[in-house]
């Protein structure tokens, strides 16, 4: 399986004058897990008769680069699916359309407030399904689930853009988590919170955690979704991942705090992915 760690960015902006939050990020819906829970052989190993289980949590996500679609309040999971492709063989996905019947888990009460930049309604409480499929086709590492807006079965608009589903397949877990078979063995042993403490405007800060990973002989390693983050207006921050062995793993945040940047404290999540391949 693909090892997943769910990692908090959190600081601390301090100023000689107070002024108030209009920070701009916002929470949205992220699966955090998702793993093949049955499956059958046909070409390459778990190719038919895919099923899948996952979790998912409302995450901050910081301050959305793409505006929904006017008009449009509803967001649902959307999952890729490919009719060829084999990531442990190097076989490029191909034939790939965004789907959501066998592909992503079902979703309800999940809607956003109408004409906001990705706000999500008050009563919203995005009940998401822990278990979905089948899906036959393609091998293991070009399936996954994303939130957003389907515009048809080629492009899901979400709060970091418009995405195409071939390109998404064939991304890694950079655009979303990619399950792989059961008997796939990885794990990572990872401090949980990147702690950048106080920072003053007009500075910048970098803060690194360590760990551990036991995931094959070239582990791969990706943060999915953006790597750019922006936690309110004037306060960013670049996450970069690093091995220097097969072993060891490095996460690292280099945030700037510019000078109009407003006080407070503010955080954001993102998920980095460990794989095999």
């Amino acid at each position: 399986m693909v090892q997943i760690m769910r990692i908090i960015l959190l600081a601390f902006i301090t100023y000689l004058l107070p002024y108030p939050h209009t920070a701009e990020a916002v929470r949205f819906p992220v699966m955090t897990n998702v793993e093949i829970t049955a499956c059958q052989s046909s070409w390459v190993e778990c190719s038919s008769k895919v099923y899948y289980s996952g979790t998912s949590d409302i995450f901050d996500i910081g301050v959305p680069t793409a505006r929904p679609t006017v008009g449009v309040t509803k967001v649902e999971a959307v999952g890729v699916h490919c009719s060829w492709g084999d990531a442990a063989s190097g076989v490029p996905f191909s034939n790939c359309t965004w789907a959501t019947s066998g592909h992503a888990p079902s979703t309800t009460n999940c809607n956003i407030v109408a004409g906001s930049n990705w706000v999500l309604t008050a009563d919203s409480t995005c009940n998401i399904s822990a278990v979905w499929g089948t899906h036959s086709g393609a091998g293991p590492g070009g399936e996954c689930v994303v939130f957003g807006i389907r515009l048809s079965t080629t492009a899901v608009l979400t709060p970091q853009g418009i995405l195409d589903p071939l390109t998404a397949a064939n991304a890694g877990n950079s655009i979303c988590i990619k399950p792989l078979p059961p008997s796939t063995v990885c794990e990572v042993y990872l401090p949980l919170v990147i702690d950048h403490g106080t920072i003053v405007p007009g500075t910048r800060d970098t803060t690194y955690i360590d760990g551990l990973v036991n995931c094959g002989e070239s582990p791969a390693v990706s943060v999915v979704g953006l790597t750019d983050l922006t936690l309110a207006p004037g306060i960013s921050t670049k996450i970069s991942t690093s091995m220097s062995s097969k072993t060891d793993l490095r996460i690292q945040s280099d945030m700037n705090v510019t000078s109009s940047a407003v006080p407070g404290d503010y955080s954001a999540s993102i998920i980095v992915a460990v794989s095999p391949y």
